[in-house]
């Protein structure tokens, strides 16, 4: 958010449209967004067939073979 104030502060100041700078923030937003999920998807899973890290003493995924009855 600060940088878009920062855009649209600088685009006023200079009199033009700030959509191409706007765009730029916004592309680098979603893309980090993206980043980071996929960081946390990956540092959630495990590779050598131990579960997952708890969250808040929750397992943080369910096992295919529990029975949910």
């Amino acid at each position: 958010m600060a940088s878009v104030h920062e855009v649209m502060q600088r685009a006023e100041a200079e009199g033009r449209d700030p959509d191409h700078d706007l765009r730029q923030v916004v592309s680098r937003a979603v893309l980090q967004g993206v980043v980071t999920g996929f960081q946390m998807s990956t540092d959630t899973d495990t590779d050598e067939g131990h579960p997952a890290p708890a969250i808040n003493g929750a397992p943080a995924k369910r096992s295919r073979t529990d029975d949910h009855s």
